[in-house]
């Protein structure tokens, strides 16, 4: 007698495990990591093993879709084109399925798109015939296809007119990642990765929107690429909850509507490179927003940033604001990493009050946007002036000098001017002067005076030369990523 099948529940449970997106939920999807491969090609084998096996798990199977060829922490403009990865994506293929199968598209919550410019990438494969199909999807859609896009697919066409340094395969595989997000209009995540090049190409001004979709991600690739071109994927989210911004250095704030409020629902933004004007356009799109993360990599900003935040300063429950020391590839021991990048900023201005920040109860600063360079001994109630009465948690970040007089203030303080401050972590950087040693051991000793008033005090050591897309879940794929010190924690 053959034996009762599994209970379908059961067979959901088990197809779950295999997929990267059911196990990781609040992350990005990643797929530059050989479990997740195997895992995947596991879950097709499942769906050929019956009928009642492909209901159950092509579901499943199609909750995520990844192009891979994300640019490891080595990669730089310095590096020959075989440093970056360009294996083939299978992108007109799985854009074919959804076009063919709308019922699949509805079963995509995440997207993984990676740009990819190198002599060494395959070419697009993709015939005449489904270069009509996506055509036609495109004018149905009201997306403009690239004109030059049949000579690209027929090699006995006259070539396409190249625009500066931009491929024609750019165009096209902008123009079939745009199609693909058209069409799944159910998907929550988006991570956007951009190539080593900054291409001008942009989406396509549309009605459609994308009501699920709850967190977006640009990645840089090397170099930066235009915000304002992706723009329009931000309109399409009105229900948009976290948004990141990574390696973006040359927007300012163009193509933002006037309306105060075209974010309503945006609670976390995380934004590294841009400046402080463009930070502030972006700030007055929504005046919601509850944890925001900014990250500089060339300069310190100090007044112009606290004022770029006026218009979520009433909001804000968590504010992030550090530096990126070091290049993110170098890799020749330096221990005055920390020293070096700040004497480089010659004279700066630091962090300017939170006391109007009513409802912040968890900052996050770098030593370097506290203090001047020059005035470490001079300052001893730095921390007591900046922080709001609402302070929960405090994390300074890359401490390469010792600050022991200005921590006992703050315990001293504690009771009357912070009676909510509970929880308070340095992060030691790793590579400092010799001479700095005993000032960064003598902190410590201060730990006791923090526990008489009540709180606790965490230590954690800081590493230069991070990777910034460690900030995105799932944004990096390489072991040898460093993670900036607010960088989540990897899924095991």
């Amino acid at each position: 007698m053959a034996p009762s099948p599994l209970p379908e529940e059961l067979l959901i449970r088990i197809c779950s495990y295999l997929c990267f997106h059911c196990q990781n939920p609040n992350d990005f999807i990643n797929t530059d990591v050989p479990s997740v491969w195997e895992n995947k090609a596991t879950l097709a084998r499942v769906c050929l093993a019956s009928k009642r096996m492909l209901g159950i798990a092509q579901p499943i199977l199609y909750h995520y879709y990844a192009t891979g060829n994300i640019p490891g922490p080595v990669y730089s403009l310095r590096v020959a084109d075989h440093g970056y990865p360009c294996a083939d994506d299978k992108l007109p293929a799985f854009l074919c399925t959804l076009i063919r199968c709308p019922i699949l598209a509805t079963h995509v919550r995440s997207l993984q798109l990676q740009e990819v410019y190198s002599p060494r990438a395959p070419a697009i494969g993709f015939s005449t015939e489904l270069l009509h199909l996506f055509t036609n999807t495109s004018e149905t859609l009201g997306i403009k296809p690239p004109i030059w896009a049949q000579s690209v697919i027929d090699q006995s066409l006259p070539p396409p007119p190249y625009k500066g340094q931009t491929c024609p395969r750019v165009y096209i595989e902008f123009w079939l990642r745009e199609l693909i997000i058209a069409l799944t209009r159910c998907t929550e995540k988006i991570i956007y990765g951009h190539s080593r090049l900054a291409h001008p190409a942009s989406l396509t001004p549309s009605k459609r929107l994308l009501p699920a979709l709850a967190s977006l991600a640009f990645r840089s690739g090397g170099t930066s690429y235009k915000l304002d071109g992706m723009l329009e994927l931000i309109r399409m989210a009105p229900n948009l909850t976290s948004l990141y911004v990574i390696g973006n250095r040359s927007w300012n704030g163009e193509g933002l509507p006037e309306r105060p409020s075209a974010l309503p629902q945006l609670r976390k933004l995380v934004v590294e490179g841009l400046g402080v004007p463009g930070l502030d356009s972006l700030l007055r799109w929504q005046g919601q927003l509850r944890d925001l993360e900014y990250y500089s990599s060339g300069v310190i900003y100090g007044e112009a940033f606290v004022l770029a935040l006026s218009p979520v300063k009433d909001v804000l429950t968590r504010l992030c604001y550090g530096s990126i020391l070091g290049n993110s590839h170098a890799d020749v021991p330096d221990d005055r990493c920390a020293e070096h990048w700040i004497r480089g900023q010659g004279i700066y201005s630091t962090m300017a009050s939170l006391k109007e920040f009513s409802r912040l109860r968890e900052l996050i600063v770098d030593q370097a946007a506290l203090y001047y360079r020059h005035g470490y001994n001079d300052v001893t109630q730095r921390l007591v002036r900046l922080l709001p009465v609402s302070i929960e948690s405090v994390h300074l970040t890359y401490v390469f000098t010792g600050i022991y007089d200005e921590l006992l203030q703050l315990a001293l303080a504690k009771p009357n001017k912070f009676p909510k401050l509970r929880h308070l972590k340095i992060g030691i950087v790793d590579r400092c002067q010799p001479d700095r040693q005993a000032g960064l051991e003598k902190m410590r000793t201060v730990e006791a005076d923090f526990a008489a008033v009540g709180v606790q005090m965490e230590w954690s050591v800081d590493r230069c030369h991070a990777d910034r897309n460690t900030v995105i879940p799932g944004g990096t794929v390489s072991a040898a990523s460093i993670p900036l010190p607010t960088a989540p924690r990897r899924p095991r």
